[in-house]
């Protein structure tokens, strides 16, 4: 037990592979112990020489004995005193600038937090992204030219292993150097630092496996003919339309340069009235956005904003990306999506197009009786004309026409009917009105009461308030999508599914 113990600590062999065989060890443990307890147990009730209390004693004492064998088994002291292998170092990530030739020295800090001393080894390797999600995948050098050609052969670092007493820390010695003849741009690698020797280290083709390592990431730029080129590959959002404010949008930056890049900016979201509803962050945080020369990244993000039932239809996202070190560049992407909910757009369409169908209706019952009035003033004139002109003229009765005057005339009997609401009607009408009025009202000359009054006018009161309502509404429709501020929340989506919430900088 103690050689096995000294074996996973020396890195021979994996947590994984220790853990298998003590569970395994445990099982078997426990099924023998349960088999000779129920063998025991039925050869003690079926003997007869063997007293009760004594048998009992001993089924007990069987029991408790399982019992413990199960809590203080050797899985659990496993677990307990090797399983949580914790480390930390730092920094996780170095950017160097370096020239042909030069030589750079540092050290990275290890932290054992862990309950036990710990013998690791250290072992430079290279590295590229994992798909567009930035994720790093570990490679040893395969050549010896290769290994010289490339950061990894670079680094100098004790190749024999060093130990961590529990709860310490230890300095771990790198020194680069570039040499003379190395490829201007960047070149990329990291310091594995693991309980396995590099020999030991699992390794599927050139790809390292880092079960049991924790890695230091190595950024180094040679000056020279550096090539900052990149560009916003594609830029869109999930889905066209959404039924909420709500919007995912994602981001893809290439970099076609020779160099690594940190593009930086910001995604302005519009409504349609062009009033500003969110402000995503891009990649604010230096250390983990790093875009790697031929590769792509990609940036998730999630919006949703506080808009209100009138704040829909088209929105635009532009996103504005800033990038490069010696000389700052920028790329530009526009992208648009529409925010239709189902049930406010029914309403809102549904309440303009009655709003439209009753004033329509309004305005044709109003040029009726516009018209009735103005058939009556003819009449009238075409009667007076009669009795005036000999029989044997003949007097046309002229067609009523829609003109200004005309269309006045409802107003002219409303007010009419008002002054005279409490007074007969011969009292407040002057003499050139009276006989139109007369006429057309069949010259009734009792008091109008107010109640009468309303109730003589009731369509176009009820006109009149559905008329200011529906403008009341409109007023607040556009004072609702015209707000220069609106909360919003916004989340960056992280490769692994974890999510964090940005803020505007």
């Amino acid at each position: 037990m103690e050689m096995l113990f000294s074996y996973l600590r020396e890195g021979k062999i994996g947590h994984t592979q220790a853990a298998d065989f003590f569970v395994v060890l445990h099982k078997i443990i426990l099924t023998v112990l349960s088999i000779r307890l129920v063998l025991f147990c039925l050869l003690a009730s079926n003997s007869t020489r063997l007293h009760k209390s004594y048998k009992y004693n001993i089924g007990r004492a069987c029991t408790v004995f399982l019992c413990c064998v199960s809590i203080f088994s050797p899985t659990s002291l496993l677990f307990a005193s090797e399983m949580g292998l914790s480390l930390t170092i730092a920094p996780p990530l170095f950017q160097i600038n370096l020239q042909p030739g030069e030589t750079w020295s540092s050290y990275i800090t290890v932290v054992n937090n862990n309950q036990y001393d710990l013998s690791l080894f250290a072992d430079p390797v290279l590295f590229r992204p994992s798909g567009e999600s930035g994720s790093p995948v570990f490679i040893t050098p395969t050549a010896e030219s290769e290994e010289s050609s490339t950061l990894a052969g670079w680094i100098t670092v004790p190749q024999e292993a060093f130990s961590i007493v529990r709860e310490q820390t230890y300095k771990l010695p790198l020194t680069i150097t570039v040499p003379n003849d190395a490829a201007p741009g960047g070149h990329y690698a990291a310091i594995l630092i693991g309980n396995r020797s590099p020999e030991g280290r699992g390794v599927e083709g050139n790809t390292v496996n880092v079960t049991s390592s924790i890695a230091s990431l190595i950024f180094l730029s040679v000056s020279g003919d550096v090539i900052e080129k990149g560009q916003i590959r594609d830029f869109a959002t999930e889905e066209m339309v959404y039924d909420t404010a709500t919007a995912k949008l994602s981001l893809r930056f290439e970099n076609k340069g020779n160099v690594h890049l940190i593009p930086q900016g910001n995604i302005v979201i519009y409504n349609m009235f062009g009033k500003v509803r969110g402000t995503i962050p891009i990649n604010q945080q230096k250390d983990y956005g790093n875009v790697l020369p031929n590769s792509v990244r990609k940036f998730s993000f999630t919006w949703e904003s506080d808009t209100g039932l009138w704040d829909i239809g088209r929105y635009k996202a532009e996103a504005t990306i800033g990038y490069g070190k010696d000389a700052k560049q920028s790329a530009l992407a526009t992208t648009y999506f529409y925010v239709l909910p189902v049930v406010p757009l029914l309403q809102i369409v549904g309440g303009l197009l009655a709003l439209v169908f009753f004033v329509g209706w309004v305005l044709r019952l109003y040029i009726r009786r516009a018209l009735a009035l103005e058939t009556a003033h003819l009449q009238m004139q075409g009667d007076f004309q009669t009795a005036h002109v000999p029989q044997s003229k003949y007097v046309a009765t002229e067609v009523p026409r829609i003109k200004l005057g005309t269309l006045v005339q409802p107003i002219k009997a409303g007010l009419i009917d008002l002054r005279r609401v409490g007074t007969p009607a011969r009292e407040v009408i002057e003499p050139d009105v009276q006989a139109v009025y007369m006429s057309h009202h069949q010259q009734h000359t009792e008091v109008l009461t107010f109640g009468t009054f309303l109730y003589k006018y009731w369509l176009f009161f009820v006109s009149v308030v559905v008329v200011a309502f529906g403008g009341f509404v409109l007023s607040f429709f556009f004072e609702d999508v015209m707000t220069v501020t609106r909360d919003y929340s916004v989340t960056e989506v992280r490769p692994d599914g974890s999510t964090i919430e940005l803020q505007e900088e």
